[in-house]
């Protein structure tokens, strides 16, 4: 099975090939040209510097981890209320959220909460 990474929150790597699915239904191996819409790509081929780290045995991760105060549902809803750009800023949703708005960048740029 294989695991598509959104190219809107994810971006897609330019430094060595991976499967891309472009906006017309195609799948390419290789790396993104510029006249092509990227709308997901997976993490096939990709190198050993650029694998994530292995979770030890027991690690808690997510909404198990202790000190977690956002669920996983509220970190997807933080994503999409984002969006594109955001008419929405990160400081606006680190109120309605109550965290700071440091959290609310690093889960919209997918920096945490984002491998489960």
């Amino acid at each position: 099975m294989i695991e598509w990474l959104r190219a809107k929150t994810n971006p897609v790597p330019i430094h060595y090939d991976c499967l891309l699915l472009l906006n017309t239904g195609e799948v390419v191996l290789g790396r993104p040209s510029a006249d092509w819409v990227v709308i997901a790509w997976s993490t096939l081929n990709r190198p050993e510097w650029a694998q994530p780290k292995a979770v030890r045995p027991g690690h808690v991760r997510g909404e198990k981890h202790p000190k977690v105060f956002l669920s996983d549902a509220d970190c997807e809803l933080i994503r999409e209320l984002y969006g594109d750009g955001g008419v929405v800023t990160y400081a606006q949703l680190g109120e309605k959220f109550e965290c700071s708005k440091s959290t609310v960048r690093d889960i919209v740029k997918c920096r945490t909460r984002f491998g489960r």
